[in-house]
Parts: structure tokens; sequence; C-alpha cells
């Protein structure tokens, strides 16, 4: 059944949303169902529903963007006129099974990728730069295991 009425209107309003900003392109792709979803009962997606997913969505790209929880709620009131309280937030955080201090990556991967910076670089730059490379390269490491691995790995400090 084809969406019509208000909640047609409230479906391209969505749908402009998700073309708003930089992070279209990360929503296409980690979020490719976001306009497909069909609930048990309805046919079709009620406006309150589209709200409703497009909040988690982007409540999961900020999150993995590295953002405070502070920071995610401004940003939804500024930019995405949603406004959430941070208590709000940590409990949608919890409904979507994200937390910060839980899920660090296999120390053998890190081992392993640590291995690998020390022989395209040929030395050292230091335990606060291999932990950001890390952290780009999609490793969730602790700091301080960054700065003990290389303490092994290169004991003179080359």
């Amino acid at each position: 059944m084809e969406v019509t009425g208000p909640d047609m209107i409230m479906r391209q309003k969505f749908e402009g949303l998700l073309l708003c900003g930089r992070s279209q392109q990360f929503i296409e792709k980690s979020c490719p169902d976001n306009l497909s979803y069909r609930s048990k009962n309805q046919s079709s997606v009620t406006a309150e529903s589209y709200i409703l997913i497009y909040t988690r969505h982007l409540i999961k790209l900020y999150f993995y963007m590295g953002f405070t929880y502070d920071e995610i709620t401004m940003i939804l009131s500024m930019k995405h006129n949603i406004n959430i309280s941070v208590r709000h937030l940590k409990r949608k955080l919890r409904e979507l099974y994200l937390t910060r201090r839980t899920g660090y990556s296999d120390l053998d991967t890190v081992l392993s990728f640590l291995e690998y910076q020390l022989t395209i670089s040929g030395q050292m730059h230091g335990y606060r730069w291999t932990y950001q490379n890390c952290i780009i390269n999609g490793l969730k490491v602790k700091e301080e295991e960054v700065r003990l691995v290389l303490d092994i790995l290169d004991p003179r400090k080359s």
C-alpha cells in the first residue's frame, strides 16, 4: 500500500532530512534499509515511525563518530531539531546496545597492527599518535594498552 496524504508529506520531509549535511553518505552506507521499515501490524510506516527510525540512525552516526553525550544532544537539537535530554540519549544508546567502554579489539589484532605500523614507518612515532592511528583504522583499544605494547615491541624506541 502506498503512503498518501499527511504521511506522504512527512515521508518527503524525512527523506529531505536524510540528505542534509555531510552525514548523508555515512547514513546511506550504514543504514541502507532506513526507509523500508515495515511494522507487523501496518502495511506502511507512520510519520512517527520515520522520526524514530531517523533519530536512532542519527544517534548511531554521532556515537560512532566519537562525539560526547552532550555534543550529540546539542547537534541533534541545533542541526536536526530533535530535542532530547542526555538521560534520554543514554537510554536510547542502551536500547541500541551501544557502549563506550566495552567491546575492545582482540589483543592479537592490536599487536599485529602495531607490528605492521612499525615495519611501515621504520620507527615509532609515539604512543599517542599510534593510538590515534589505531582508532582511525577501526580498532577499539585503550591508550595504555598501546603504550605497553609499543614498549614491548620497540624497547629502544628507535
